[in-house]
């Protein structure tokens, strides 16, 4: 409980009030945070920054599928499945080509 209060203060029960109750806000807004973190692996120009939510669906499928893991089976399986995503990912990149 320590460590909550030095980082939230007095207003951790009030947090946990607002996530219980605006749950699924809270789920997808985190999934739509967390695509948009990755639009850093991308560059647009012109037309192509239109049609970047393209290149974000996968990140933002991903983030909900982590997040579902991280509630059902705990931090580990989400962290796992993530690392094994980018293992795939650098595997077909290093790999591909030749």
């Amino acid at each position: 409980m320590l460590h909550r209060n030095l980082f939230f203060g007095s207003d951790y029960p009030k947090l946990c009030s607002l996530h219980r109750e605006r749950f699924k806000v809270v789920f997808w807004a985190n999934a739509f945070f967390f695509a948009c973190a990755h639009l850093r692996n991308f560059e647009f120009s012109g037309i192509e920054a239109a049609l970047f939510w393209l290149a974000v669906l996968p990140q933002f499928i991903f983030a909900v599928i982590f997040s579902y893991l991280r509630l059902r089976n705990g931090i580990m399986s989400a962290v796992l499945c993530h690392a094994t995503v980018n293992l795939i990912g650098i595997s077909a990149y290093l790999y591909g080509g030749r």
